[in-house]
Formats: structure tokens, C-alpha cells, sequence
């Protein structure tokens, strides 16, 4: 698939010369300005090369017996580049200038590979000769797996990243990119959806005359701008909202189907605007498409939100379905992109090694149509492995048959060759389990999931030490790198320290002479380095809601270093007498001294189904006065709030306890309740009943009897 030419002068002498140090000169001709971005480009890269400055023509001259370097855009409107020798030059070819500069970035990848250590001149060194054979024909549809290929990570913002890889990049390619058209316009009422006879703000009215207006001027002004930036997305806002106004009805919009509004929207705007290509999303209201073929300069963004995460689909129960999702919209467009995720988006710094799976999946997608994937990972901050999986999902998105394991180790290089190698073997590794293994492993979780899918607690406190003694061969360049790896698996193993409570591997013991916990003190050391490598590198968060390192380890000193754990219940067998969430079944998440700090996705036993009806054995341990505290988790952006009230009671008689808790503000909260009890030695049985609210769920931490 990858074409990679000898640039040596023992070149057959039928091979282009296309350039000879200081004897033979090629020169790049742009006729159509629209290629001028494109003909700077080359001629940066041919400096960066060779170190020779090329001169930019707009009209032929008689150049005889000098080669020529052709940019030339075509009508054909494939969205794909060809590159051609003959006749003395080399023809780059593309319908948009877009498609001109990745056939830039393809030849000096690929074919005059800019790394000149592999053509034995030495590191540093400027080519000084390059032949191209005469029947030279790469077309880009046959060497690139996708044409639009975007691995959303911060390094992929790079412009040397963009060119190395070949890459996209929002910022350069869409006018109007998700559920921003609020934002690319000024709204006005008569552009909000009828929803039950009234204008909702939180809604767009596709059929809206005054929509239509607004988006059209605004999509001129940016396409005159900057034409690069042709992909517009025309999509609902991120809500189930429809709008139901006579003209949105007469498209044929339901109560829940927006999508005949939305798509008669864009066809209008494709041909206003062939130059533009008009994607719709295929995501909540907008997920059915219409039965007519839509303009050629159209198409959708599926994303696979609802797709189950971290398997191998083809071959599952979820292929049928899937592949009649896709069938159906590739009856009426030729432009299928996929938004697609690469790292747990609750936690940053877990390692979510997918990419062996992700390889299977964009195969799979492949098959089913896909031209384009947008992989999504960390808008900013830091994300395990960032770097390296922008770099192999940007190669793999190109070529699918990579070998992902000989990339990866190329890239880890630059640690140095002995440390760049256990890296990657603990990469691979994990990478290799979880293909392996069958369990799901969600963009949102905690960590028992990957205790199920690949992490394993040993091996990961090995790489800890093998990345600890690392540092002093390091390219001083990617420090920073190996530092916010190693933050990556400190955060890591707090967090199965913290889950794991007061058992093996976790933050500490129980002392049941004491009838406290004790601190593991390998673990505050740890703890500590963490602390000091977050100041060091300046990290702020660690996953996509702002969670603040800063906050995280607060949590950890006043819920688990200054307040000793005391419970008369830990370790103490329970019954669960109502129906648990899936996940969230383990009884033992209630007395096992690991710690709910405030984050949902760890520790906490979350329901949403039904009420939480437990049941203590009494024994004389626990007979007496005592107090009872219940811990719960106020995250209204999860739909989790106070439950309804509580009710505690002893062998099934009248409760003691009938509690109703008062509504709170808070968005996010930790609340910790305290009852006082009087257990009589006769009693058998301590029953608490807590009662969800109808609507949102709650997540109940530790039940402490002391």
C-alpha cells in the first residue's frame, strides 16, 4: 500500500530525476490560485528536505529539460489526490485544494520519506538527490483506508503533526462543526422549534425561512474566508427536542424524528453551495434518514455513543444491527463519517488500550461504507498515551493493515531503546488482554471495569518502579512525556488502592482490636510524588468534567488520611432484598471502607431501578446506643439526587427511623447523614429501606454503625 522509492544514484536510468544538488532544479507551477497554499506547502517541505528553495510559477515557461512540479486542481469532485509522473514532471492532482496538500503530505511521507537516516546519508543530513520512476501513479482512494482522518487529540493542532501524519483537523476543515449553529449565528424566536404549541429556545426549526437566510449568508462570509473550510455540520441541538410547526410536519417530521426538516435544509444548502459539503449527525432525533438520494455534496456523522465500547463488533450480536444502521444511510449519500472515541473520557489517566480492537472495529466500518473517522480523545489536559495514540490511530486511520505493534515501538523510540522497549511491551500487553478478553469497556467507567477487561495490579506497580528508575537517557524533549506517563499510573494505582478499601492491595487494613483502618504508608508516599509531579507539569484535570487533581487530593486527605475508618459493620455480612443496577451489585460496596469521594463511577453503589432494601444481622458487637451514618453523592449532571427518604427498623416492626430528606441546590455534592439508634440485644435483624426519588437515581456510599 505504501509506495517508498531509493533515492540513490544507483536509480534505474529510466526514474525521473526529479532533483540533483546544485545540478538539477525542478520548479512548482500553479495555475489556479485556489493552489497557492498548497504550492507554499511543498515548497516548505522540499527546503525542510532538501534544503534547497524552490521558485512557484503561475504560467509555463521553457524550461527545457528542467522538471516540473504540476499542482493542478480537477473537476472531478472526488475528494481524493493522484500523483503521476510523466513528461518530465510530477503531477500532484485534487478536486479541492484540501485534497492537493494531503497528496503533498503523502509524497514526502512516502515517497521522499523527509527522515534521510533511512537512505544512509545520516542524521541531519539534506537529500541531495531524488529520482522518481516515470510511470509513477499513486491515486489517494487506493492508498488511504479514509479520506477524512482525525485524531482528535491536543498534538493533532499541531501543524508539524499534521503534516507528518496527514491529518485533518477541525480547526482547519469545518466551517461549523456539532451543535453550534446557536453560536455560528445570531438566533432569533421565529428560528426556535414549535414543541407543544409554544417556541422552545432549546431547539432549532429547520423549515424556519429566517434559519435558512442566516446560515446561508454566514456559510458565504466563511467560505470566502477561508475555503479550506468546507464541511458545515446542520444538526439539532443536543437534546430529543422536535420541532412540530406546519412546515416541519409537511417535510415529515414526527414527535421524535427531526431528520426530514434537518435534510431538506441541507440539500437546499448543497446546491447553493457546491463547493461545501453539508453533513447531518445520525444521533438522537436526527438518526433516521429520508428514503430520496441526497446532492453528492452531502452526507452524515454517525456516531457510535451507543455502540457497545471496547469489543470487537463484527462477529457479535451487535453486527446485524449495525450494519442496517449503515445500510441505510448509504443509499442516499456517499459521505459516511464516523465519531468514534479512544480514551475514558471519567478518567484521563487510564490507560483504555483499545487500539487492537479499534483496528477490527475501523475495518468493520470500513466495509460498511465509512469514508471518514473523527477519534475522539482529550479536548485538552493530558490523556495516557495521548501521543502515541494520535500517532498509530492517525497511521491506522491511512493504512488499516498496520502493524500496530512494530509502529508502536517505533514511536517509543525516543525514550531511548531500553526504556521506549518496556513501555511498549506494557502497552502491547494490555492492549493484547483486552482484545482477548470479551468484557466491555466503557468511555465512562471506573476502575473495577478494567480490573475485568486488562489491569492488573502487579504488573502495573512494575512498570511504576521500571518508569520510576527511567529518566536520565531520556531526550530531555519528551520528559515531560515519560513524567505525565508516570502520573498516569500513580493516579492509577491510588485509584485501586482507594477501591480496593481496607483489604489486600488496598489504601490500608482493618484494625478490628482497634476497630479502625490503618494507612498503607508506602501508599502516602506515593500520594506524595503524585502531588509533587501535578505541580511540576502544571496539570489541572483529569477527565471531561473538570475534575481537578487539586480537589482529588483533598478527598484523600480528609475522607482517608485525617479520619481514621471506624465501622462496628466492616466485614459484616449483609442481604441485599431489592433489585440491583448491572455494575453495581456487589453488597460488599457498603462496609468496605473504600471511600466515595466525588467522583460517581467509583465506589459508590448507584441505583436507579428500584428502592435500596438492606438487611444487618444483630449481634452483641453492635447492640447498644449507636449512630448510624449513611454517605450519598448529589451529581445532577449524572441524574443523581438525594433519594426520597430513608427508613430503619428492627425485625420488621414499625421503623424507628422515618426520614425524608430535604431537596438541595448543589450540582455536586457529597452528604453524610447521622441517625442515632438504640439496638436491643433481642433484636435479630436491622432492615434499611432507602427510597429513590421517581425520577433520578441515588449512589450510596459507606453504611457506618458505631
Amino acid at each position: 500500500m505504501i509506495f517508498v522509492f531509493a533515492m540513490m544514484g544507483c536509480s534505474n536510468a529510466s526514474d525521473l530525476l526529479l532533483y540533483q544538488k546544485d545540478k538539477v532544479l525542478p520548479y512548482i507551477l500553479v495555475e489556479d490560485k485556489r493552489a497557492n497554499a498548497a504550492a507554499n506547502i511543498f515548497k516548505e517541505l522540499f527546503k525542510k528536505t532538501t534544503g534547497t528553495e524552490l521558485e512557484i510559477l503561475n504560467q509555463v515557461r521553457d524550461f527545457s529539460g528542467q522538471p516540473g512540479i504540476n499542482l493542478i486542481l480537477t473537476d472531478d469532485k472526488k475528494d481524493h489526490f493522484h500523483i503521476e509522473g510523466a513528461d518530465e514532471k510530477l503531477l500532484i492532482k485534487g478536486s479541492y485544494p484540501e485534497d492537493l496538500e494531503q497528496g503533498i503530505y503523502y509524497f514526502f511521507e512516502h515517497i521522499v520519506p523527509a527522515d534521510s537516516t533511512k537512505h544512509n546519508q545520516g542524521v541531519g543530513k539534506k537529500l541531495e538527490e531524488i529520482f522518481l520512476p516515470k510511470k509513477l501513479l499513486i491515486k489517494g482512494e487506493e492508498v488511504q483506508d479514509f479520506h477524512y482522518r482525525e485524531p482528535y487529540f491536543p498534538i493533532n493542532s499541531s501543524k508539524d503533526f499534521q503534516q507528518k501524519y496527514n491529518t485533518n483537523s477541525l480547526e482547519n476543515a469545518w466551517g461549523l462543526w456539532g451543535h453550534n449553529i446557536g453560536k455560528f449565528i445570531s438566533l432569533r424566536e421565529d428560528m426556535y422549534a414549535l414543541v407543544d404549541g409554544k417556541r422552545n429556545p432549546e431547539q432549532l426549526d429547520f423549515s424556519s425561512s429566517s434559519l435558512e437566510t442566516a446560515l446561508t449568508f454566514q456559510i458565504n462570509k466563511s467560505m470566502t474566508e477561508d475555503p479550506n473550510r468546507r464541511r458545515f455540520m446542520i444538526m439539532p441541538n443536543d437534546n430529543a427536542l422536535v420541532c412540530n410547526c406546519d412546515a416541519c410536519l409537511k417535510a415529515g417530521n414526527t414527535k421524535t424524528n427531526s431528520s426530514p426538516a434537518v435534510l431538506k435544509l441541507i440539500n437546499k444548502l448543497a446546491l447553493v453551495f457546491p463547493e461545501a459539503i453539508f453533513f447531518t449527525s445520525d444521533y438522537l432525533s436526527s438518526s433516521t434518514p429520508i428514503a430520496q438520494k441526497m446532492p453528492i455534496n452531502t452526507g452524515v456523522m454517525i456516531s457510535t455513543m451507543d455502540f457497545p465500547k471496547g469489543i470487537v463488533l463484527k462477529g457479535s450480536k451487535y453486527e446485524a444491527g449495525i450494519k442496517d444502521r449503515f445500510k441505510k444511510w448509504s443509499e442516499i449519500t456517499n459521505h459516511i463519517y464516523i465519531w468514534d472515541y479512544a480514551i475514558n473520557f471519567d478518567n484521563y489517566m487510564d490507560a483504555h488500550p483499545t487500539l487492537l480492537i479499534q483496528q477490527q472495529n475501523l475495518r468493520f466500518y470500513k466495509e460498511l461504507g465509512v469514508t471518514g473517522v473523527f477519534m475522539q480523545g482529550n479536548e485538552d489536559g493530558y490523556s495516557a498515551f495521548e501521543n502515541l495514540k494520535a500517532s498509530i490511530y492517525a497511521q491506522l486511520m491511512e493504512n488499516l493493515d498496520l502493524d500496530i505493534p512494530l509502529a508502536i515501538n517505533k514511536y517509543l523510540q525516543h525514550f531511548s531503546a531500553e526504556h521506549g522497549k518496556f513501555v511498549a511491551d506494557y502497552y502491547l500487553q494490555i492492549n493484547e488482554r483486552a482484545l482477548q478478553n470479551k468484557n466491555p469497556l466503557d468511555i465512562y467507567g471506573g476502575v473495577r471495569q478494567a480490573l475485568k477487561k486488562y489491569l492488573k495490579q502487579d504488573e502495573l506497580q512494575k512498570f511504576y518502579k521500571d518508569i520510576s528508575l527511567a529518566g536520565k537517557d531520556i531526550d530531555p524533549s519528551f520528559r515531560d512525556e515519560l513524567f505525565k506517563l508516570k502520573i498516569s499510573v500513580l493516579f492509577q494505582l491510588l485509584e485501586l488502592a482507594r477501591t480496593n478499601g481496607l483489604a489486600d492491595n488496598g489504601y490500608g487494613i482493618y484494625d478490628f482490636n482497634l476497630q479502625q483502618g490503618r494507612i498503607n504508608e508506602d501508599l502516602k508516599s506515593q500520594f506524595s510524588v503524585l502531588k509533587k509531579l501535578i505541580e511540576l507539569i502544571d496539570l489541572e484535570v483529569y477527565n471531561e468534567s473538570n475534575a481537578k487533581f487539586a480537589n482529588y487530593f483533598k478527598n484523600w486527605e480528609e475522607l482517608i488520611f485525617n479520619k481514621p475508618y471506624n465501622n462496628l459493620l466492616y466485614g459484616q455480612g449483609l442481604t441485599i432484598k431489592s433489585k440491583l443496577d448491572e455494575e453495581y451489585d456487589d453488597p460488599k460496596l457498603l462496609t468496605d471502607g473504600a471511600i466515595g469521594f466525588e467522583d460517581y463511577y467509583n465506589n459508590w453503589m448507584i441505583c436507579t431501578q428500584d428502592n435500596l432494601s438492606i438487611q444487618f444481622p444483630i449481634n452483641n458487637k453492635i447492640s447498644g446506643k449507636r449512630t448510624l451514618e449513611i454517605t450519598f453523592l448529589i451529581d445532577r449532571r449524572h441524574r443523581l439526587d438525594l433519594p426520597q427518604g430513608i427508613q430503619v427498623q428492627y425485625d420488621g416492626k414499625s421503623p424507628v427511623i422515618k426520614h425524608e430528606f430535604s431537596a438541595t441546590l448543589e450540582k455536586l455534592k457529597r452528604v453524610t447523614y447521622k441517625f442515632p439508634l438504640n439496638i436491643a440485644t433481642e433484636d435479630k435483624i436491622l432492615s434499611i429501606t432507602i427510597l429513590k426519588q421517581p425520577l433520578a437515581g441515588f449512589a450510596c456510599d459507606e453504611i457506618i454503625l458505631n
